[in-house]
């Protein structure tokens, strides 16, 4: 291994993201004096643009848009960098009671970002031509706390494991569908019960998560906790302390558009 690169001299980061297309990694400066957002072009070695510190409110998502912009949560609402002129614009769009995205997709091809507030745990869209929230409900009962979501290939439906924080088994770990056409939540399955009786594992959410090209199976790296017969007295049994991955298989099935 080696060093490609070096953040910002006394700064690290806990939120990024890539893009493929472009070449350019994406990442939240922290430890300064407020948020900034970087970028760091990865096929020519060097930094691509720096925001100034306290552009940034909360500080745990942003999202990709297709002209390689970034719409992100500013101090009171949504803000976007944009990728041909290298500027910062505030935005009219909030998010409510909450200080922000906690997730979202890839703008899709229709123009569209769908994601999940954190605090209120609320579904919402965002239009990039019209610059405009919509509300579309709770994810999960009256709302999860979810750190992830995946937007299927189709651009058809977007998936989430709510219950990111170490909660997910108290619900049975649902691996949930939304239905972008129709806003029906589907849940495709209940994973704790089973991987606790069968590999003695409790799943307790996850982070991390991605789909497959082929948008069939996800991928999920859980955080959790051993079944109580195997559980050392060490390990408190509250969604923490094991960590597992998982292939998910969505059946084709569960892949075709109701509103077909």
């Amino acid at each position: 291994t080696s060093v490609f690169a070096d953040l910002p001299s006394r700064r690290c980061t806990a939120t990024s993201l890539m893009d493929r297309q472009r070449g350019i990694w994406w990442c939240n400066l922290e430890a300064g004096d407020g948020n900034a957002l970087w970028g760091f072009n990865m096929r020519a070695g060097k930094p691509l643009h720096e925001t100034p510190d306290g552009t940034i409110g909360f500080n745990r998502n942003f999202a990709l848009l297709r002209d390689g912009s970034i719409l992100f949560n500013g101090e009171n609402s949504l803000a976007t960098y944009d990728a041909a002129t290298k500027q910062v614009s505030v935005l009219q769009a909030s998010l409510g009671d909450s200080p922000g995205m906690r997730c979202s997709t890839g703008e899709t091809q229709g123009g569209h970002v769908y994601g999940i507030t954190h605090k209120t745990h609320q579904l919402f869209s965002f239009s990039a031509a019209t610059t405009e929230v919509t509300a579309l409900g709770p994810n999960w009962l009256n709302g999860s706390y979810t750190a992830v979501c995946e937007l299927s290939p189709d651009e058809r439906f977007v998936y989430y494991l709510p219950g990111s924080h170490g909660g997910a088994f108290r619900d049975g770990t649902p691996v949930v569908q939304y239905e972008i056409a129709t806003g029906q939540r589907k849940v495709l399955a209940f994973l704790a019960e089973t991987l606790e009786r069968e590999c003695g594992y409790v799943p307790g959410g996850t982070y991390g998560m991605k789909i497959s090209a082929d948008g069939g199976t996800l991928y999920v790296n859980f955080n959790g906790h051993a079944a109580d017969s195997i559980r050392p007295q060490s390990m408190r049994p509250n969604g923490f302390g094991l960590c597992a991955f998982a292939a998910i298989r969505i059946p084709e099935a569960e892949r075709t558009s109701s509103s077909n």
